[in-house]
C-alpha cells in the first residue's frame, strides 16, 4: 500500500502542489520572523522609557503572536491536506484492489510489507512480526504493479 500510495501521489502531482504551498507559507513565516528581528534590533537604539521603545515592544509582541498563529495554522492545514490526500489514495487503492480481486476470483488480498528485521532490537522484531499481515510470499503473488497501473 505504501508503495502504491507514494507512486500515485508522485504521479498525480498533488504532493508537489502541497509541498509548494507549504514552502510559500514557510517563506511568509520567514519574512515575518525577519521583521521581528529587525524590530528587536531597533530596541537597542531607544532608551527603555522612550515611547518608540514601548511601541516597538508592542509591535514585537503582536508580530510574535501572529507568527505563532500562522505557524500553527500551517501545521494544521498541512496535516489536514495530507490526511485528505491519504484518504483519497486509500480509497482509489481499495477500489483498484477490489476490482482486481473480483476479476481474478480472489477471496482475500493481503498487505505484504517489505523490509529487513536485521537492524532491529528483539522487541522491535517481535512487534514487527506480530503486525505484519504476511511474513513471506512468492514474488509472483505480488500485485503491486498491477494495482499501480489501475490507479493511473
Amino acid at each position: 500500500i505504501e508503495d502504491v500510495t507514494n507512486d500515485f501521489l508522485r504521479n498525480s502531482g498533488q504532493l508537489d502542489n502541497l509541498r509548494e504551498k507549504e514552502s510559500q507559507q514557510r517563506n511568509l513565516l520567514g519574512i515575518l520572523s525577519g521583521e521581528i528581528q529587525a524590530l528587536k534590533s531597533q530596541l537597542e537604539i531607544y532608551p527603555e522609557e522612550d515611547p518608540q521603545y514601548i511601541e516597538a515592544q508592542k509591535e514585537i509582541a503582536i508580530k510574535s503572536a501572529e507568527l505563532r498563529v500562522r505557524g500553527d495554522a500551517l501545521k494544521l492545514t498541512s496535516n489536514r491536506e495530507k490526511a485528505r490526500l491519504t484518504a483519497e489514495v486509500y480509497e482509489k487503492a481499495v477500489t483498484a484492489i477490489n476490482a482486481y480481486a473480483q476479476e481474478r476470483g480472489l477471496d482475500m488480498v493481503f498487505i505484504k510489507q517489505d523490509g529487513t528485521l536485521r537492524r532491529m532490537s528483539m522487541e522491535e522484531v517481535s512487534s514487527n512480526i506480530l503486525v505484519r499481515g504476511v511474513i513471506w510470499s512468492r514474488r509472483e503473488l505480488d500485485i503491486t504493479e498491477e494495482i499501480k497501473a489501475r490507479m493511473k
